[in-house]
């Protein structure tokens, strides 16, 4: 659905699609934050992309429900704050997007236990979002910005 000038929030409904593997709102005009209630229930993702997008506030942190998820993309929209540690949690995760939005602080250090993970990309984030471990730990590793 992506791509469909889709405008508003994104609906609470879409938490009862429980068997959902792929959610792809990229490229619409989605606002407002992103809520836990909408997330939490979507336990059977594969991929989350809302990236290129007007969502706002911080990221939930509710990942730790969403065990199944290969494909994080929350890039180019404007939250804020710090990266929520459940992400951590995400032992499948092989691409994370999280750049291009305003988010502050250090990466959780649990972040080290993505073994999956082989495309970060952080960058153009607030100035004060840093790495406080050693990036080399991950074998599989190919792209981190």
């Amino acid at each position: 659905m992506s791509c469909n000038l889709i405008f508003g929030s994104i609906p609470l409904s879409l938490s009862s699609l429980r068997s959902l593997k792929e959610l792809n709102l990229s490229s619409n005009m989605l606002k407002g934050p992103l809520t836990a209630a909408t997330l939490s229930r979507l336990t059977s993702l594969i991929l989350l992309d809302l990236s290129y997008n007007n969502l706002n506030g911080p990221i939930p942190d509710v990942f730790g429900n969403l065990k199944s998820i290969e494909s994080l993309n929350l890039s180019s929209n404007r939250f804020e704050g710090p990266i929520p540690e459940s992400i951590s949690s995400l032992s499948n995760l092989k691409t994370l997007k999280l750049n291009a939005n305003i988010l502050v602080g250090s990466i959780p250090e649990s972040f080290s236990r993505l073994r999956a993970l082989k495309y970060v990309n952080l960058s153009q984030n607030k100035s004060g979002l840093y790495l406080p471990f050693d990036a080399m730990t991950f074998d599989d590793l190919y792209i981190l910005y």
